[in-house]
């Protein structure tokens, strides 16, 4: 080839010859990629150099070969003998010496590779696909490495020899995709190529996985397709979405994403009535709502609540039809069918807000299916907050004995609310004047009880210096998540415009006070401590430009976790060595749940004083046997709360008892400003 515009430069030699005999075409970008490979390898970054080593290694063979009639044919090791004395002689002897291992490794790498025979054994061996069967082939796989990694020919023919020298080394005949693949990658790790192996490394389940998967679906009776495809996507999102250092916390149990298996559906969607059927009244009007509600369950992992629908329920809490089958009844029958089949919840939430009459109608109704068919998975909870049961206890006082019974069943969730936020969900949360539909997008539980642990009675300061650590790297991972659900999950719900929330949800805060305060929890304590972690959660996520709150439910499955993880964590007891008959250490089975547990057994106003800080949240875990409570309790916590916010607002409290006030904490230095 000759360079146009000069016809006095020497004609460099049209093919070279490779070692194996083969016959390829002269190319100087091969002699310069090889010679910025050399660079590189030495910390220099000059593509330029390389390309005037390449044209003047090009120059000296048309010197060489300059007296024969037509340019022939040289040797390739003709030509990396002047690249390294090219480099020698311009003075970069550290470049010439990386040029001359990579072509020492080079060498011993052909050294082990299968002779011409070997590979005609090879091709006996077979390849099991999808839709059979093929012959090995190796130089399929070499394409696949420059197609897929993007390494060069010469490179990728050089792993795809050392995998054969593999297969052959075996003995084996017949091989899966998956060994080839595994294989390829090994090789590719010794090769020094980790960063193109992270990038194509596959997204797999190993047979013990799918073996797990398809026995607990003919155990439990549920799909095999969900169970597979969240295990993939749970860990997917791992390797490529989470940051590091949130998977760090995840592994070591101080956090615990719920539902890494599905954050490709928002969690919990909270939905008004009139949103879904604007201005819809009648009979029919109810079994309508369920159309639309069925057609957005599949959207969702956990499932619906609809909000404020008392005026689709007026028609059928009037209408009486047999004693054991109201149409109300019907509807909730309807419901629950509905919600077991598509395998999410459908739940109700400010329903006795204006209308306590609808509101004791749906809760008798709710209490005769209970009673009738025994209560299920998904029979409806009713969320209800305390101003909405004083406003049906004076509509109607007998409605107690119902609203007694629904709480034992924990059919009926207590929630609290203030000015500036509501309760309408297990995880939902809605801002004061907020209209539309609101969903959420991720909720990560935090083991509070885990953190007391390692701060130590009476060391408040270590753990609000922990905790502020953790959540920051708890709001980098929602923030990922958001950021990943903006892009590919729609911000549409069955047609319905909804708005994302990501939420935090402390776990053990029971045991956590009472370790922080050497067995005797302290209410002050408490509050300030939730306050400054409700705070913090806000503040961070505004940084991160992600709408966040603080909650308490979603956590069963991370309150067991962080129970097994402490029990492994704790000392052995060796009860002989010091003359005791029986351990010592009680076994963990769960951490408790939001303010349920001793919390609750402190008594209404304890718990009052607790949650001064808190602007609104589930009283009661919908989980847990030991978080019922009955009416009487929730009215004396109710009086306490308004008597707390009253002094609050008339300045008579300490400003950190204000519900819905800002915090007098900075996050950062709360650690210095808190006292014992």
């Amino acid at each position: 080839m000759s360079e146009s515009g000069d016809s006095s430069r020497p004609n460099a030699p049209e093919w070279i010859e490779k070692r194996d005999g083969r016959r390829v075409a002269f190319d100087r970008e091969r002699i310069a990629s090889a010679v910025a490979r050399a660079q590189l390898a030495v910390g220099e970054d000059d593509p330029s150099f390389a390309m005037e080593i390449a044209e003047l290694v090009e120059y000296s063979l048309g010197r060489r070969h300059a007296e024969a009639v037509h340019v022939g044919t040289t040797g390739i090791e003709e030509i990396q003998d002047l690249v390294e004395r090219a480099l020698i002689e311009l003075g970069r002897a550290s470049v010439a010496k990386a040029y001359i291992l990579y072509r020492d490794r080079r060498a011993r790498a052909r050294d082990t590779a299968p002779s011409l025979s070997e590979s005609e054994t090879a091709r006996g061996v077979r390849v099991v696909d999808t839709n059979g069967f093929k012959l090995w082939d190796r130089a399929r796989v070499s394409t696949a490495l420059v197609a897929e990694l993007g390494l060069g020919r010469e490179r990728a023919d050089e792993i795809a020899q050392r995998v054969e020298s593999r297969i052959l080394a075996s003995g084996l005949r017949r091989l899966t995709e998956a060994l080839v693949r595994e294989l390829t990658l090994a090789e590719l790790l010794a090769a020094g190529h980790a960063d193109a192996i992270q990038k194509h490394e596959p997204v797999s389940l190993s047979k013990r996985e799918f073996e797990r998967h398809l026995s607990t679906s003919v155990e439990k009776g549920e799909r095999l397709d969900e169970g597979l495809g969240g295990s993939l996507f749970a860990r997917w999102a791992r390797q490529e979405l989470l940051p590091e250092r949130f998977l760090a916390h995840h592994r070591a149990g101080s956090l615990h994403l719920v539902g890494v298996d599905s954050l490709h559906r928002f969690q919990e969607l909270a939905v008004p009535a009139d949103v879904l059927l604007p201005g819809a009244t009648g009979m029919k009007a109810p079994y309508q709502l369920l159309e639309e509600v069925a057609r957005i369950l599949p959207s969702v992992e956990r499932g619906v609540v609809i909000e404020g629908a008392a005026g689709l329920f007026t028609t059928l809490s009037r209408a009486r039809g047999a004693e054991s089958a109201s149409p109300l009844f019907t509807w909730l029958l309807a419901a629950r069918s509905m919600a077991r089949a598509s395998g999410r919840r459908l739940d109700i939430a400010n329903l006795g807000k204006r209308s306590p009459a609808v509101f004791c109608r749906f809760a008798e109704e709710l209490l005769r299916l209970e009673d009738s068919e025994g209560v299920g998975e998904f029979t409806p909870r009713l969320y209800v907050g305390l101003e909405e049961l004083e406003g049906a206890l004076s509509h109607s006082p007998l409605i107690s004995e119902t609203i007694e019974r629904l709480l034992e069943r924990h059919l009926l969730i207590p929630t609290f609310n203030g000015d500036a936020e509501q309760v309408v969900g297990e995880v939902c949360r809605r801002r004061a004047r907020e209209t539309g539909a609101i969903t959420v997008g991720a909720v990560v539980a935090l083991d509070f009880a885990r953190l007391a642990r390692r701060a130590g009675p009476w060391r408040e300061e270590r753990l609000l210096a922990d905790m502020s650590e953790l959540l920051s790297d708890a709001l980098d991972g929602l923030a990922a998540i958001a950021e990943w659900q903006r892009a590919h999950v729609s911000q549409r719900v069955a047609g319905v415009r909804v708005r994302v929330r990501y939420t935090v949800a402390p776990v053990g805060l029971a045991e956590g006070l009472a370790l922080l305060s050497d067995g005797e929890t302290r209410s002050d304590q408490g509050a300030r401590l939730l306050g400054v972690c409700a705070e913090a959660v806000r503040r961070f996520g505004m940084e991160q430009g992600v709408d966040t709150c603080m909650v308490t439910g979603a956590s069963a499955e991370a309150a067991e976790r962080f129970a097994s993880l402490a029990a492994q964590e704790r000392p052995v007891d060796q009860p002989l060595l010091f003359e005791r008959e029986e351990a010592q250490v009680a076994p963990l089975g769960s951490l408790s749940l939001g303010y349920g547990g001793a919390l609750l057994e402190r008594g209404p106003a304890s718990l009052a004083e607790l949650l001064a800080t808190i602007r609104a949240g589930v009283l009661i875990e919908s989980t847990g046997a030991d978080s019922c409570v009955d009416l009487k309790y929730l009215q004396a916590f109710n009086a306490e709360r308004r008597k707390q916010r009253h002094q609050a607002a008339l300045g008579q409290d300490r400003p950190s008892a204000a519900p819905d006030a800002a915090l007098p904490f900075d996050v950062e230095s709360a650690a210095l400003d808190t006292r014992h």
